[in-house]
Formats: C-alpha cells, sequence, structure tokens
C-alpha cells in the first residue's frame, strides 16, 4: 500500500525519458495506491510491463483534502505519447480518481489513460466513480500511435464516458473491445472521435445518456 503521496504528484512513476532507453519487463504486482496529489501510477517508455491484481483509487487528493477535480488512477505514456509495446494491465481496479470533475471540464480525471504505445492490454479490469472517463485512450495531440485490446473489462458510473477512445490530429488509434461491459456513465458507453478506430464484440451497454457515441 502506497497513499498520501505528493512530493512528485504521483505515487509511482517509471520513465526512462527517451525511446532509446526504455525499461523492459516491470511488474507491479498485489498493490493499493491511493490519494496521492495527481495520478496514482504514471510511466513512460515501457515495454513488456505488467500491473497485476491492484487497487488504484481516490486520487488527486491527500485524505482528508477534499473532492478533486483533476486525479487519475493509471496513466500509461505519462501524457506524453510514450507508452510502449506488449503492456498488460489485469484485474486491477480504479475508482473514484478525480471523482469532482464534470462531463467535458478540461481536466485530467480518468480511470485509466493510455496517451500512446502499442498493443495495451486490459484483462479483466474495472473502472467506476471516476470524474470523467474510466478508461481514456489518445489524446487530442497525439503525434503518435496508440492501440489498445479490452478483455473481459467493465466501466460504469463515471461521470462521463465508459470507454473514451481519441485519436487527435496526426495519431491512430485503435481499440478493440471483446467481452466489455458499460453502464451508467454520464454521457456515453463507448466515444470514439477524430478518427479513432473501435471495434467491439460480444458487449453490453446500458443506462447511459448514448450507448456509442461517435463524432
Amino acid at each position: 500500500e502506497i497513499k498520501n503521496y505528493s512530493a512528485h504528484a504521483n505515487v509511482l512513476h517509471y520513465n526512462t525519458g527517451s525511446d532509446s532507453s526504455k525499461m523492459v519487463g516491470n511488474q507491479l504486482i498485489w498493490f493499493d495506491c491511493h490519494h496521492s496529489a495527481n495520478y496514482g501510477i504514471s510511466n513512460s517508455w515501457q515495454d513488456n510491463l505488467l500491473y497485476q491484481d491492484g487497487l488504484v483509487h481516490n486520487n488527486g487528493a491527500l485524505e482528508g483534502g477534499g473532492i478533486p477535480k483533476s486525479g487519475t488512477g493509471i496513466t500509461m505514456g505519462d501524457v506524453a505519447d510514450a507508452t510502449g509495446s506488449n503492456n498488460i494491465l489485469r484485474r486491477i481496479v480504479s475508482y473514484e480518481n478525480g471523482n469532482g470533475a464534470k462531463i467535458n471540464d478540461g481536466s485530467v480525471s480518468f480511470g485509466f489513460q493510455v496517451t500512446g504505445g502499442t498493443n495495451t492490454v486490459f484483462d479483466s479490469c474495472e473502472a467506476f466513480g471516476n470524474g470523467r472517463d474510466g478508461f481514456d485512450g489518445g489524446r487530442a495531440d497525439n503525434a503518435g500511435n496508440a492501440s489498445m485490446v479490452f478483455l473481459n473489462s467493465s466501466s460504469h458510473h463515471n461521470h462521463e464516458d465508459g470507454f473514451g477512445l481519441n485519436s487527435g490530429p496526426t495519431g491512430r488509434v485503435i481499440a478493440i473491445h471483446i467481452n466489455t461491459i458499460a453502464s451508467n456513465n454520464g454521457q456515453a458507453n463507448w466515444t470514439a472521435y477524430d478518427g479513432a478506430h473501435i471495434e467491439i464484440y460480444h458487449a453490453a451497454g446500458s443506462a447511459s445518456s448514448a450507448n456509442i457515441h461517435a463524432f
């Protein structure tokens, strides 16, 4: 368990600084990261990373610090389009991060965020009660590529989208959903925009303002 961290605004941060010096094979298993000043966990320039059997929640403020507008559970790419490749998140629950945020308020308040990298796999993950999206892929200014697969994962009761996907003006972002469930999200269960590519198989969506929102 790591909690109440504010020195650099992240509970755990993996960042090598360049494509030429990527870290390979880091693992984080059986963890509970909560109440950081910004992100719970962030990483960039990672290949073959494994996060497994963990909780990430209530990030954006320290305990007793009020209800934060910004705060994200796990950021893959450290908001730099630099995640790496073949990273796996398995049985991770990310909830109540930045839970003071509102729909489209510009805050960075997600359960999971993937800004870049190829073949990121979410296996049996769950996001709920987050300030904006449960899962957010890509960025409005994405300069690279991002591809991700969601297996047996769910996203519900988030303030904006269950699964959001943004390709940006120059990037190419792809998400494939297999056996996913989305419900009770404030805006839509699945959203794709700015040329993002999404494929959804064997899914269930209900009780949101829109089931699929594409623009």
